[in-house]
C-alpha cells in the first residue's frame, strides 16, 4: 500500500483550517504553498458518545506543541543545530524541536500503512517543509536526512504506544470500543487488523528475540545519546564525556540509584579498574586510553554473550536431540510391536488357511462320494 499524493479526495490542513480537493491540477499548489497532502488523523475523528463503563482516571493529554508558540517571536524562527557528525538536534531548543516533530507526524502522517517506508516521498517533502517553517535549520544535505530520521522515530514511537494500548485490552472487541481519541475509526480498525496479521506477529517475535540477545541495555529512554553528550560537556572547554563516562550516564539511573543490571555494573567496575591501575592488584598495568578500555570491556562482554548463547544453543540442540532419540526409540518400540502383531496375525492367517484347506478337502471328498452313488 502506498500513500500517493495524486488522488481525488478532500484533505485539510490542521494549521490553516483550509480544505481543498487534490488532483493533478493541485499538485504544484501542495508542494509550493504547503497545502497538506494528508487527511489529518484529527480530521477523521468521530466523537464518542454514550461511552459506557467505569470512569477513567484523568490523564495528561497528548502534547500539542504549545510550548513552541510561547517561545517564538512573531516573524522569527527558533534556531536548531544538527551537526553532521551527530545527525541529531542538539542545544537548548532541541526538546521543542523533538516535541513539534512528533506533533507534525501525528497530525499529518497516515496510519493505514505497515511502516514509514510506505509513505510517499511527496508526502515526506511536505513534512520537511512543515518542519522548516517552524525552525531555522541549515541547508546541508545531512540536515533533511536527519529530520526525516527524527520523523521516522516519532512515527514508530507513536505506533508503538498505540500498540501498547491495544495490548491492554482483554479482547479485540474491547479494543474496538476503546479507540484513542486522537485516532480515526478507520485508522484504529486498520491497526487492529494489522496487529493480528501473521506478518506483523512474525516480525514482532523476531524483534523480541533480537532484544533478548542484548547483554547491555540503557536507561536513557528515548533521549538521544548525542543530547546527553551535549548536555554533559565540560563547561570550561566544551569537551564531551568519554565513552566510559557516557556508559555510566546512560546505564546508571540517578532516580533509582542503581544500574540497569549486574552485567552493566560489573562492566563499569572493570573499566574503572583499567582506567585507574592503582586500584588493581596487579603490579604493573599498561596505560590504556578510555576508548581502548571501553572497546576491550565491551568486546569481552560480547564474547561472553556469544559464548553463553552458543552454550545455550548447544544445550537446546542436545535436548532436542534427546527428544528426537526418545521419539525414535518409542517409534521403534511401536514398530516392533506392529511387527510382532503382524507376525501373530500371519500365523493366525496360516492357521485359518490350513483349516480352510481341510474343509475344502472334506467337502470335495463328500461331493465325490455323492456323485459315485448316483
Amino acid at each position: 500500500m502506498s500513500t500517493a499524493l495524486i488522488s481525488s479526495k478532500t484533505v485539510k490542513d490542521p494549521d490553516f483550517h483550509k480544505s481543498i480537493t487534490t488532483s493533478s491540477s493541485t499538485y504544484n499548489a501542495v508542494i509550493n504553498n504547503s497545502i497538506s497532502p494528508f487527511v489529518s488523523t484529527y480530521d477523521k475523528i468521530i466523537p464518542k458518545e454514550n461511552n459506557t463503563g467505569a470512569a477513567h482516571k484523568k490523564r495528561r493529554g497528548e502534547t500539542r506543541g504549545l510550548e513552541l508558540t510561547k517561545k517564538k517571536r512573531p516573524g522569527h524562527q527558533i534556531d536548531i543545530d544538527i551537526p553532521e557528525h551527530v545527525r541529531r538536534a542538539v542545544g537548548v531548543n532541541c526538546q521543542s524541536y523533538i516535541t513539534n516533530i512528533g506533533c507534525i507526524v501525528r497530525q499529518n502522517v497516515p496510519l493505514q500503512v505497515k511502516s514509514w517506508n510506505e509513505i510517499d516521498r511527496t508526502n515526506v517533502t511536505y513534512l520537511l517543509r512543515r518542519v522548516r517553517e517552524k525552525f531555522k535549520l541549515g541547508n546541508e544535505p545531512h540536515v533533511d536526512e536527519a529530520i526525516e530520521e527524527d520523523m521516522k522515530r516519532r512515527y514508530t514511537t507513536w505506533r508503538y504506544n498505540l500498540h501498547k494500548k491495544f495490548l491492554q485490552y482483554k479482547s479485540v472487541e474491547e479494543a474496538h470500543e476503546n479507540r484513542p481519541e486522537n485516532v480515526g475509526e478507520d485508522d484504529w480498525n486498520y491497526l487492529i487488523n494489522w496487529w493480528q496479521d501473521d506478518e506483523f506477529l512474525d516480525l514482532s517475535e523476531k524483534n523480541k528475540k533480537n532484544r533478548d540477545k542484548l547483554a547491555i541495555t540503557h536507561c536513557a529512554g528515548t533521549k538521544a545519546f548525542s543530547r546527553i553528550r551535549y548536555e554533559n560537556q565540560n563547561p570550561e572547554n566544551g569537551e564531551e564525556p568519554s565513552r566510559i563516562d557516557m556508559f555510566k550516564l546512560t546505564r546508571f539511573s540517578k532516580k533509582k540509584t542503581s544500574w540497569v543490571g549486574d552485567v552493566t555494573e560489573n562492566a563499569f567496575d572493570e573499566m574503572t579498574k583499567l582506567k585507574n591501575p592503582s586500584h588493581t592488584n596487579e603490579e604493573s598495568v599498561e596505560a590504556m586510553s578510555d576508548d581502548e578500555i571501553y572497546d576491550q570491556i565491551i568486546s569481552t562482554i560480547e564474547a561472553r554473550r556469544r559464548a553463553d548463547e552458543a552454550e545455550r544453543r548447544s544445550t537446546q540442540l542436545a535436548d532436542e536431540l534427546e527428544t528426537v532419540k526418545a521419539s525414535a526409540a518409542q517409534q521403534n518400540e511401536e514398530l516392533e510391536a506392529v511387527k510382532v502383531s503382524a507376525a501373530q496375525q500371519s500365523e493366525e492367517l496360516k492357521a485359518v488357511k490350513a483349516k480352510q484347506n481341510e474343509t475344502d478337502a472334506l467337502l470335495k471328498k463328500l461331493m465325490a462320494q455323492l456323485t459315485s452313488r448316483k
